[in-house]
């Protein structure tokens, strides 16, 4: 290679390998992080779902106690209200 400069071109390789090797290190930074945020979403999703079944569960059985309750009431004798 005729333009070759080893002195000056090994420092630009250098260069260049510490300029990927510090994005390499930012990007698997990064990346711990958001593995980091899935399962603390994860962790949070899941404890949305039970909080939800919760109320599911209670939104279907309040109407169900609500009838029971109509109807005890309804078959109470008149005279003892």
């Amino acid at each position: 290679m005729p333009d070759y400069d080893p002195a000056k071109d090994g420092i630009f390789e250098r260069q260049m390998v510490a300029g990927t090797r510090e994005t390499l290190h930012d990007t698997l930074l990064k990346l711990d992080l958001r593995e980091e945020e899935v399962a603390r979403l994860r962790e949070r999703n899941t404890h949305l779902e039970s909080e939800l079944k919760l109320q599911e569960r209670h939104l279907t059985n309040a109407p169900k106690d609500n009838i029971v309750l109509k109807q005890k009431l309804a078959l109470k004798p008149a005279g003892r209200r």
